[in-house]
């Protein structure tokens, strides 16, 4: 009888063996199987063997003929076995493109599904709600998306809110009997759930209360073929019931916590979701990071606002408290360490002026860099206003920056003084009162003429930005466009004679 040799009884055999000629007489069956395949790597396992000496990568001694490679292939029971034991077959049938020999190997997928619109109004009809068509005939719900069939869903109802007639819902206890804790969860999925809290901290306090105290524990599901609703509410009873024992509750909260139900198993009021999400969660970041489904069940109550503003986060509570800046604080030796690490809690702590907590440590805040207002700002801006300085010579004359000079007069200046110096060249046409424009002393030709000179197209007198703009604070705009219009029609028009 004839034995199959695969690649792990081969390196069984090596290691019976003393060399590679040895290995090739004991096992003629098994060399030939690792010459035909190319498993040149299992030599290494021969005692002896270094692939310095006598080590040359020969080719298969089998010749992949179309036939044999026919033949193999009839006997392997799906694709990744083909490649797994013939990997040399395999290239052969790739580099000479007998990709039809394939088709032999049978396959466990079968054929595409064409989706009409009659199969999946079928399967619509089937379904007792929208829900179910798209979690339980996923493919179908999307092949009707993409082609755009929506309004086959007009002949079955939406989700109804409130009680589900499912009961799927499981309440399970974790008891830790030396430290005498317990915790109580709810799921739809008990094997998975257990499976997570064993080892994922972000499921459950479980995790982290075995990481800490080493307990064993005991695990039993109380209750299971419950509807969501009953699991919620036998939660609250055994959390209380427990306290009531002296029992340590690993739970944050009363029980009841929605944040893994499915939407069809909510069956609970505004009042006291809102209720069970401030207790659950300490600040507004925190449950729009974990909340889950919670969270988007309440943005489809439009609950979110309500939490917003009366959860710590929102606009109602400070972003940082005290005891929280004094407790960061206190991590560091030096001030510049803490403002490199946490420059917005530093700058929170001076917009709030709680100096107090820097003496405590021994920190003096830093001096600004903000430069102070000149006594002289008042008679600068009068003479901005009445013409005689533009913004720039007025902050050049004071020093400051155009950045603080622009903070220091916010409101003061006349809104269309503009910013940009006089020229030597520029005089006031003005009556002296403040708003009037400081214009050219040129007159409106040659600038026009400058323009006509310079330019051929719009676009390239909009690309010399500098002259541009001024260009439209002087009023010229309208006309500069049309002249380079009709220069541009005039030579687009010789370009067809």
């Amino acid at each position: 009888m004839s034995i199959k040799w695969y690649r792990n009884s081969i390196t069984e055999a090596m290691h019976q063996c003393t060399s590679l000629s040895d290995f090739k007489k004991k096992y003629r069956g098994a060399f030939n199987t690792m010459e035909r395949n190319g498993w040149e790597d299992l030599k290494m396992e021969i005692p002896g063997f270094h692939p310095h000496i006598g080590y040359h990568a020969s080719k298969s001694k089998l010749k992949w003929t179309r036939e044999a490679i026919s033949a193999v292939i009839k006997q392997c029971p799906s694709l990744a076995y083909f490649h797994d034991h013939y990997d040399q077959a395999a290239r052969v049938l790739r580099k000479n493109r007998w990709n039809d020999l394939l088709d032999l190997i049978p396959r466990k997928h079968s054929k595409p599904i064409i989706w009409t619109e009659e199969l999946i109004t079928d399967i619509i009809s089937k379904c007792n709600n929208r829900n179910e068509f798209c979690t339980e005939y996923a493919a179908a719900y999307q092949a009707m998306r993409r082609n755009g069939w929506h309004h086959l869903l007009d002949s079955i109802p939406r989700n109804q809110r409130g009680e589900t007639t499912e009961t799927e819902w499981s309440v399970y206890r974790w008891l830790f009997p030396e430290s005498h804790s317990v915790y109580i969860g709810i799921s739809n999925n008990y094997a998975r759930r257990i499976y997570q809290e064993l080892r994922y901290s972000y499921s459950s306090p479980v995790h982290d209360h075995l990481v800490s105290t080493g307990d064993s524990y005991r695990i039993t599901e109380l209750h299971h073929e419950l509807s969501a609703a009953e699991a919620a509410d036998l939660e609250i009873a055994y959390i209380e019931k427990y306290r009531n024992e002296g029992y340590n509750v690993l739970n944050r909260n009363r029980g009841g916590s929605l944040g893994g139900y499915k939407r069809q198993g909510i069956s609970i009021d505004d009042e006291r979701l809102l209720t069970i999400i401030r207790e659950t969660y300490h600040n507004y970041a925190e449950f729009k990071a974990n909340g889950g489904r919670l969270y988007k069940e309440c943005k489809a109550r439009k609950l979110l606002d309500a939490l917003f503003h009366t959860m710590p986060g929102g606009t109602g509570y400070e972003k940082y408290s005290k005891a929280e800046l004094r407790a960061l604080l206190s991590r560091y030796m030096t001030l510049g360490d803490f403002i490199k690490a946490h420059h917005g809690e530093y700058r929170y702590i001076l917009s709030h002026k709680w100096h107090d907590i820097l003496h405590e440590r021994g920190f003096s805040p830093r001096e600004s860099k903000m430069p102070k207002i000149p006594d002289t700002l008042g008679e600068i801006v009068e003479k901005i206003n009445r013409g005689d300085l533009t913004q720039t010579e007025a902050a050049k004359i004071i020093g400051l920056t155009t950045h603080y000079f622009r903070k220091f007069t916010k409101g003061m200046i006349h809104q269309d003084i503009t910013m940009q110096p006089r020229h030597a060249n520029q005089v006031n046409t003005g009556t002296g009162q403040p708003g009037k424009r400081v214009r050219p002393s040129r007159s409106k030709e040659s600038i026009l003429a400058e323009i006509d000179r310079r330019f051929n197209t719009l676009s390239e007198f909009r690309n010399a930005k500098t002259f541009y703009r001024k260009v439209k604070r002087w009023g010229l705009y309208h006309d500069a466009s049309d002249l380079l219009k009709k220069k541009q029609a005039e030579h687009a028009s010789y370009m067809v004679l």
